[in-house]
């Protein structure tokens, strides 16, 4: 079994929402926005944390929950973010990634200047 942490871990935990409770109140939120059917499906708190150490019984979490989450942490998907990081996710030095290796995957929509 892989022992590395998922993408979605290292996410939350860069963005300070990787405690259950901080999580769980952000997903209400995202999914109260996406359907308002949606807004009180967080996951249980075990389940939350087999989605942290990727132990899920299938590949991803169910279709309502993926949907979430990719608006949740754009621009990944429910697949890169079950999924490990990225090689280059973290520097030799541990620290979090620097912001242009995160922006570099969103596609440029306008010119900068």
């Amino acid at each position: 079994m892989d022992t590395r942490p998922t993408l979605l871990k290292e996410l939350l935990t860069h963005q300070h929402v990787q405690r259950y409770e901080t999580f769980r109140a952000e997903y209400e939120r995202v999914a109260g926005q996406l359907a308002p059917d949606l807004r009180y499906t967080a996951p249980s708190r075990a389940q939350y944390y087999r989605w942290l150490s990727g132990q899920l019984k299938g590949r991803i979490p169910y279709p309502d929950a993926c949907r979430v989450l990719e608006d949740m942490l754009p621009p990944w998907t429910a697949d890169d973010l079950f999924g490990p990081p990225p090689d280059g996710w973290q520097r030799r030095d541990g620290e979090a990634p620097a912001a242009d290796w995160l922006l570099g995957s969103v596609p440029p929509s306008f010119p900068a200047e």
